[in-house]
């Protein structure tokens, strides 16, 4: 019953939240535990090129690093938060910052 109320709670202040989120500075993706997206800002598509229909790590980070960014949440997830750079969408790189929270949520910063 508990979790109910959570996701309940979590659904009315999503809209709110996703609305802040979408004007920071950089691009943030929420993955649970599956590492499947419940959240990507607009900024992540708009700026970084990485994909606005992908619902999963797997299909949002270049195919080819894939491997990378996989590597960056699994030590995240040991660490608690890990900061790396990676091969972006192009030439550039992207600086991850992932942090594992407690409930199982994996929170990711974009930034160039």
């Amino acid at each position: 019953m508990e979790d109910s109320v959570y996701r309940k709670r979590d659904a009315e202040t999503l809209p709110e939240v996703a609305a802040v989120l979408d004007h920071l500075e950089e691009g943030i993706i929420i993955l649970d535990a599956d590492h499947r997206i419940v959240f990507r800002s607009r900024k992540c598509e708009l700026q970084f090129g990485l994909s606005g229909t992908a619902s999963t790590l797997a299909e949002i980070a270049p195919t080819e690093h894939l491997a990378d960014w996989q590597r960056a949440v699994d030590l995240a997830l040991i660490e608690g938060t890990f900061c790396t750079a990676v091969p972006g969408v192009g030439d550039g790189f992207l600086r991850l910052h992932i942090n594992a929270q407690t409930d199982g949520k994996i929170v990711v910063s974009v930034r160039a």
